[in-house]
Order: C-alpha cells, then structure tokens, then sequence
C-alpha cells in the first residue's frame, strides 16, 4: 500500500497542488516527511482518496485532520465516501477516528445498512465501549437474523462479560428456519462445552453433523455405513427438498469437527447411553467430510466397533471387524483377530463360517484361519475335519503348546464318539500330543490340569489323579493383578477330585477324601 500512496501521492503532487516539506522520489522521501500541504482544494472524492492512501503510507497525521472535514459534508450524498473513509480507517486499527463516521452513517436514511450497523458495532466492541456494541450488534441482528458475524461477536463480548445466558441466546437460531447458519452453530457448541452442559451441546452437534452427513433412517443404510455393501447411496427423493435444512457456509476445520464428534462419544459412552451413541456413530460414517481422511474414517470405524461390542451389537460389529481385518496389513494382526474372535464369541451369527472359509482358500498358510476354522467345526460336532485344521497349524508352528492342546482336546473327543473305531490308537495319539504339549510349555499347574481333564474323560481315572495332584502342587502362572484370582484352577481341581472319589470307591474312605478336598479348596 505504501507504493500506491507513493504513486498517488506523485499524482496529486503535480496536478493537485499537494506540497510536502521534501521532495518525493520513493517510499522512504514519503516516510520523512513532516509537513504536507495543499494549496487548491480538491473535490471530496479525490480526497477521500488521498486520505485513504496517507492511512495506508502511515502518514496517519496527515490524514486525520482531513478527514474531520468530511463530517461537513451531507452524509445522504456523500455516504459512500463516508464509508471508504472508515472502512481504511477501521482496517488500521483506528477505531476511534472511524466512529463518527460510522455514526453519521447509521444515523443517515439511505445508508443505516446492517453492514455499516455491523462495522459500527466492531469498533464500538475494539474501543470497549460494552453496552453501546451490544446494542448496535442485536440491532444487526434485527436487521438480518441469519447474520453469522453479528451473532458470533455478539456472543464473544457477552461471553467476555460473564453473561453466558445471554450469550447462548445470542447464538441459538430459530428451530423453525429453513436455513441455518453452521458457523453460529458451531460456536454455540463450543459455549455449551465450555459451560458443561453436555446433553445441549450434543444436540446441538448431531444437528451441526447433519450438514455433511447422511440421517439413518433404515438397517439398508447402516450396513452402508459400517462397509457390508459396496454400494453408493441412493439419489432417490427419500423425503423432499422441502423438508430438508439448509446450511450456511461453514469454516470448521476437518481436526475440529471430529474433535466434537469424540467429546460427543465420551460422554455418551460415560452415561451408558449405547443406542444414541451407535447411533451418531454410523451416521458420522456416512460423512464424505470424515471419508476425506483415511485417518479420521477408520478411526470413526474403530469407535463404530467398540460401542457395538459394548452395546452387544453383534450383528453389525461383525461387518465392522470383518472390514477393519481385511485392510492391507491387517491379516497379520494378532489384536485385530482377537477383536474378530471377541465378535465372535458374543453373537449367534454364523456369517463368520463361509468368510473364514473362503479367506482360507486364499491364504492356505495362514495359521490364524486354520486355527479358526478347526473352532468351527468343534462347535458344529465336526472333530476329523477340526483335527485336520489343527494338524495344519502344528506343521506351521510345531512349537506352539497352544496347538498341540487342541489337537488333543479332539483326539479325546473322537475317541469318546460312541461308533469311532480306533480308539486304542486314537488314545495313544492323544497321549503323544498331551506329552508334547507337558514338555512345550513346562510344569504348571494349568498343564496338569487340562492334562487331567482329558484323562478323566477317557475314564484314566488313576491317571487324572495323578494329574489333578499334581496340579495342586504349583501355584497360578498368574499371581499378581487384579485378576490374578481367575487363574488359580485349584477349585476346579479339587471339585474334579471329589467327582473321581465318590465315582470310584479307591479306599474305604473315598467319601471322606472328597469332602477333605471340597472343604480345603472349596469355600463359600
């Protein structure tokens, strides 16, 4: 701005009769000069711009007894150059010297326009002059009720004050408008969070999210949401235009608007309130806004999972957990399987069969999948097709004592089929896999034990004595935590023991040695 001044100020130099005390060749002869002059009097408009420009040179001293000649001059005609004048002098920061300008403007028929009243109000709020700015912004507000600038500052210097009922007031719109202004409802979520009070400031968000997301209405959506269906959304009029909100334009940043999306969540989850918070969930996923950052999505998507699990939403945790596994990267991932399996084990759906199984077709050396799917076909009383799983995960990892468990869990359960043939053979299988798994992982008393288990269901009950005592002998692999207690498998042993002595007489004494067990380990 200075190089326009310096040039303007050459012009009127020469044709105007404007006289410095230097000459002016560049910005920096500008700069030192003292004294200005002018020796014919120039027409208002070439003024106010000479004005304009000794504002923006810094030439301030210049220009402010120049300008108090305006207020001279009709405002009804000259208003525009009013307006110029203090717009330049506003920008500078000169609040101030803007005022009477800004006042004469208000006051006039032709210009009390709710931008005038708008700018008049913004240096009465810089020059503290409290009431007065908060007059003239509700003033503002008559004028344009959907006036997002006059809202938020209104709201901004009540808030300052300390009068924040007023300033919520100032940011709450109609509910019945057609249209609402985003900006003005984002900032009244930021004073409601500030204010604690959380159920209005989720209420307010879920209609500030409305903007950029799609409302649920239908199961159709939610598996669109969630990833079940490659599908885009339908285009059909579901309801009319009419019926829809509109929405001003919105600078809320991507980072902000998910951060209110978690302050949202938190405290829905906080008050065990699961559906409404599924529900903003999946509709948070169907916003192309958070789709935009890959980021952002799959975190939503992760939050989606969480609040099903917790909700016990099996049905749709499945899809969730089904799509966060199939991400690059994420078939190799032991936490991202145990989500699958937690999804798993808390629903009824037997979706996860036919995608395991189809999975595995593809990743034939996958050991998780073998694993899994021998699961499967334990719980569907398919044992030889389980032991082949389990065969193939011992191949892969031959060390892993998790494994060779399994593998005679099922040895033992087809030798206690009724029309097996075999079993001598099959006992001995299972006793091979039983050594292998003592000597992989080690004495301990969870060896023992389910190595005492399997021989009490073959009927080895000298056996599974010897195992259950033995058993007793160690402590938990777990002895310190909070859960600690869980581990500790010495009641499950011994009420095994008193099943074994009171089936089989092996002394005289049977009964007795039972309830000595019961009333050692076994405590009400």
């Amino acid at each position: 701005m200075i190089n326009v001044g310096l040039r303007l100020s050459n012009v009127l130099t020469k044709h105007c009769g404007l006289v410095f005390n230097n000459k002016i060749f560049d910005a920096i002869d500008l700069e030192e000069a003292e004294t200005m002059e002018l020796t014919q009097e120039l027409p208002l408009d070439i003024l106010s711009k000479l004005c304009i420009a000794l504002v923006y040179s810094k030439k301030h001293d210049f220009a402010f007894p120049l300008i108090e000649t305006f207020l001279e001059y009709d405002v009804e005609s000259f208003g525009d150059i009013y307006l110029d004048v203090a717009e330049a002098l506003v920008e500078n920061e000169f609040h101030q010297r803007a005022l009477p300008l800004l006042e004469a403007l208000t006051k006039s028929q032709s210009f009390c326009l709710a931008a005038v009243w708008l700018k008049y109000a913004n240096s009465l709020s810089a020059l503290d002059r409290a009431d007065e700015a908060i007059v003239a912004f509700r003033h503002v507000i008559h004028l344009v009720p959907s006036s997002e600038d006059a809202r938020i500052s209104l709201a901004e210097l009540l808030t300052k004050l300390g009068r924040h009922e007023e300033a919520l007031e100032a940011v709450t719109q109609d509910s019945e408008a057609s249209r609402i202004e985003a900006s003005v409802l984002h900032h009244k979520c930021i004073l409601l969070l500030k204010e604690g009070r959380m159920n209005q400031f989720i209420a307010a968000y879920k209609l500030l999210m409305m903007r950029h997301a799609r409302n649920i209405r239908s199961k159709d959506e939610i598996y669109k949401a969630c990833g079940a269906k490659k599908i885009g959304w339908e285009s059909a009029d579901e309801e009319s235009a009419d019926d829809e909100l509109e929405f001003g334009a919105s600078s809320v940043e991507l980072q902000e608007e998910y951060r209110l999306l978690r302050l949202a969540a938190e405290h829905l989850f906080k008050e065990k309130r699961l559906v409404e918070l599924e529900r903003i969930c999946f509709t948070a996923l169907t916003s192309p806004l958070f789709r935009k950052k890959r980021d952002i999505c799959r975190e939503i998507q992760f939050i989606t999972l969480q609040v099903c699990l917790a909700k016990g939403d099996s049905y749709y945790a499945y899809n969730l957990a089904r799509s966060l596994l199939l991400r690059c990267n994420n078939l190799y991932n032991n936490r991202v399987w145990n989500l699958l399996i937690q999804v798993i084990m808390r629903g009824d759906d037997v979706r996860y069969n036919r995608f395991l199984v189809r999975l595995l077709l593809k990743h034939p050396e996958h050991v998780c999948l073998s694993v899994l799917n021998g699961h499967a076909c334990v719980a569907s009383g398919t044992y030889k097709y389980a032991l082949d799983e389990y065969m193939s995960a011992c191949k892969m990892e031959p060390n892993n004592s998790l494994f060779l468990l399994l593998s005679a869990i099922v040895l033992v359960q087809l030798t206690c089929q009724k029309f097996s043939s075999g079993k001598h053979s099959l006992v001995t299988q299972a006793s091979s896999f039983f050594d292998a798994y003592l000597k992989s992982r080690g004495d301990c008393q969870e060896v023992f034990y389910n190595i005492g288990r399997g021989m009490h269901q073959l009927g080895l009950l000298t056996h599974a004595l010897d195992f259950y005592k033995k058993a007793l002998q160690f402590k938990p692999s777990v002895t310190q935590g909070k859960h600690a207690h869980v581990f500790d498998l010495s009641r499950e042993i011994a009420f095994n023991l008193s099943l074994i002595y009171r089936a089989a007489d092996f002394s005289s004494s049977g009964f007795d040695v039972a309830r000595m067990y019961l009333d050692k380990y076994i405590t009400i």
